[in-house]
């Protein structure tokens, strides 16, 4: 995992003889969201922000498919669906497709109702598992193991087995971008390797791009990027940051933090949540280097295999943990996730002051997220406020001077102002800083005690 460029500000300001206080720091934004889930086991999860609800599958040993709101309340339940596993959303947004291996079946269930509305039978032994809707048409990956294939249902109903004229050891895993596109991807592990293909999917029919076998010998879950044009495959034992091109398989580039979780998922707008921990989850963006947040779940929870969902509108990612024996699923909700926190860090050349004594003061910028290509500065606004005796309301220091962005110091840039000590009491500034884009706000107040009041 990619470590975040920052020191500790509280230590930084105790080591150059400053009083600081740090403003409203970063919580965890998720622990008011912990719910349990009324369900034994957890299989999958879909986000239907349209309807405000969350779909929730069990798998076996379940008879239902669990719904709640958006915040994880008001549960009920979808009866009447035996051991639903994986779980899609019609391109319209008006059906959950779910799929039940148990009954050879896949259900279409209203999303404005919550009943079922057709259930679609895939054949005998068929026991269809994983779901994507891709071009218009319901992929389904189905089979057992040695005899695994991908079939497809139609608008009218119709279901189609055998679209891919290869052959799949297992029943294959499916994955599309998360806004309706043409792309899908199928894998499914075969010993020290997972064998991988992806498709162009169009008037009901799947046409192959690439095939390959990718070094994931503990095969989980992947995620195709919005853009179509990258797969974000996941596995602890060879975790890696490359990113897959869909076009041939081939390694095109990195991510920016490895992907090793048991669960991926991408938003719409391209941030990915993964990471490369087992008992936690990042979102990061898909390139450049750190992240915007890092999530931790408390023993013996952990990230579920597919536990990852996000809002459409990249505002909260919804996370399923479990525990060892993968029961105890409980929901947590990350709230504004693709924003990533900002320490100021105040320090001063001499302290304490003696009255009339030469001062420096500067302010930087801690992230776990770098700076865009061409960036020398953290972008938004900052305002740096002088309090003295004379001035206990402060004023405000019109130009501070700025450094540009370094290595391994002031990687983000800093504000530097200058001048002499009050004749008596402490000096102090307050910065304000206004966040901007994925940068969230921050704010510090740094006292330079006078030489008189010198603790003895």
């Amino acid at each position: 995992m990619k470590l975040a460029r920052f020191s500790p500000p509280i230590a930084a300001a105790l080591l150059l003889g400053l009083t600081t206080v740090i403003g409203p720091g970063t919580v965890d934004s998720y622990a008011a969201s912990d719910v349990p889930l009324p369900i034994a086991h957890f299989a999958h999860m879909v986000v239907d922000a349209r309807h405000g609800h969350l779909f929730i599958s069990g798998g076996a040993g379940t008879d239902g498919i669990l719904v709640t709101d958006l915040d994880g309340g008001n549960p009920t339940t979808i009866s009447g669906e035996p051991a639903a596993t994986g779980l899609a959303l019609s391109g319209d947004g008006s059906a959950l497709y779910a799929a039940l291996p148990g009954r050879d079946a896949i259900a279409a269930i209203s999303t404005e109702n919550l009943t079922e509305s057709a259930r679609y039978g895939t054949g005998a032994g068929t026991r269809p598992d994983s779901l994507a809707v891709a071009g218009g048409t319901l992929w389904f990956g189905y089979g057992t193991a040695g005899a695994g294939g991908i079939g497809s249902v139609d608008g009218s109903g119709a279901v189609t087995l055998r679209q891919d004229s290869g052959t799949w050891a297992a029943s294959p895993t499916l994955a599309t971008t998360p806004t309706p596109s043409g792309v899908l991807a199928a894998a499914v592990q075969t010993g020290d390797t997972s064998a991988f293909v992806t498709y162009r999917a169009e008037g009901g029919a799947l046409t192959r791009q690439a095939a390959k076998a990718l070094p994931v010998p503990d095969l989980s879950d992947f995620a195709v990027t919005a853009d179509g044009l990258h797969l974000a495959v996941s596995s602890w034992l060879r975790a890696s940051s490359n990113r897959y091109r869909t076009s041939d398989l081939a390694v095109d580039g990195q991510f920016a933090t490895p992907v090793a979780a048991k669960a991926v998922a991408i938003a719409p707008d391209g941030t990915v949540a993964s990471c490369g921990c087992n008992y936690g989850f990042e979102a990061f963006p898909e390139t450049g280097e750190g992240y915007y947040h890092q999530y931790e779940y408390a023993y013996p929870l952990r990230l579920a295999v597919h536990g990852l969902a996000w809002a459409s509108d990249g505002s909260r990612l919804y996370v399923v943990g479990v525990d060892a024996s993968g029961g105890t699923p409980r929901l947590r909700t990350a709230r504004d996730p693709e924003t990533a926190w900002v320490h100021l860090n105040g320090r001063a050349t001499t302290t304490p002051l003696a009255p009339g004594e030469a001062y420096s003061f500067r302010a930087g910028f801690d992230s776990p997220l770098s700076l865009d290509a061409g960036e020398s500065m953290i972008p938004g606004a900052v305002r740096i406020t002088r309090y003295d005796a004379a001035d206990p309301d402060g004023v405000l220091v019109p130009d501070p001077t700025t450094t540009p962005g370094r290595t391994p110091a002031d990687f983000f840039g800093s504000y530097y102002v200058s001048g002499t000590a009050p004749p008596t009491g402490p000096l102090s500034f307050r910065v304000d800083y206004s966040g901007s884009g994925h940068y969230g706000p921050a704010a510090q107040t740094s006292t330079c005690p006078s030489r008189s009041t010198r603790p003895r």
